[in-house]
């Protein structure tokens, strides 16, 4: 039997803070290179996000063991 798990208003918001905190960091990167690299991390992670938001993880307790 699978599992869907859910993010509450209050753990959205505090997720969207962190994400905001993380691109200030990033943007303030003084190595370019090192900045290109972690925004393409970020933009991974959110694309990441988007597909978790249009689908549903389901997890299968035969996989948590």
């Amino acid at each position: 039997m699978g599992k869907h798990y859910a993010i509450d208003r209050e753990d959205l918001e505090e997720l969207a803070e962190m994400s905001r905190a993380m691109w200030a960091h990033i943007q303030a990167e003084p190595d370019t290179k090192r900045a290109n690299r972690l925004r393409e991390i970020f933009d991974m992670f959110g694309e990441i996000m988007g597909d978790v938001e249009r689908t549903p993880i389901t997890i299968k307790e035969e996989c948590l063991h």
